[in-house]
């Protein structure tokens, strides 16, 4: 890489890339419990935090030379932590991810055992096109 300044010039643009990533997921699980006004706050509140993390994140790391080689890396800042930065997604990611595997759950049907259940969330055995093709693109991103 060479410049390793370049990574705190580039990294004002990740406020704004991780929370963008997640808004379109927040908004599905609202749109699974739209009836649910609790559910729709939990969530709001869970993207906020997120970006109220992440609007951190260009002041906490800067660029350094790995060595004497060209490439570059990125460490933290002297007294900052880095806790919150990685958690909050964290979390944020695993509700998501619980939330709408539940709601499909859910849809497709109604009165189920915890164990049939919780088969159902990870494998989507039975569940109707539209609804297996959801869990497995929630099951994408969280991996």
């Amino acid at each position: 890489m060479g410049d390793c300044d370049l990574l705190r010039r580039i990294s004002p643009i990740f406020p704004f890339t991780l929370p963008l990533t997640i808004l379109p997921l927040t908004v599905r699980v609202c749109c699974l419990y739209n009836a649910n006004k609790y559910v729709i706050t939990v969530f709001s509140f869970l993207w906020l935090t997120v970006l109220s993390a992440c609007i951190g994140m260009p002041f906490v790391f800067i660029g350094y030379r790995i060595g004497h080689t060209q490439y570059c890396g990125l460490k933290m800042a002297p007294g900052f932590i880095m806790d919150a930065h990685a958690i909050c997604p964290l979390v944020n990611d695993i509700m998501i991810f619980g939330a709408t595997s539940w709601a499909l759950m859910g849809f497709s049907y109604p009165k189920m055992s915890f164990g049939r259940g919780l088969k159902l969330m990870v494998f989507g055995k039975h569940l109707c096109v539209l609804s297996k093709s959801m869990l497995r693109d929630g099951q994408a991103y969280f991996l």
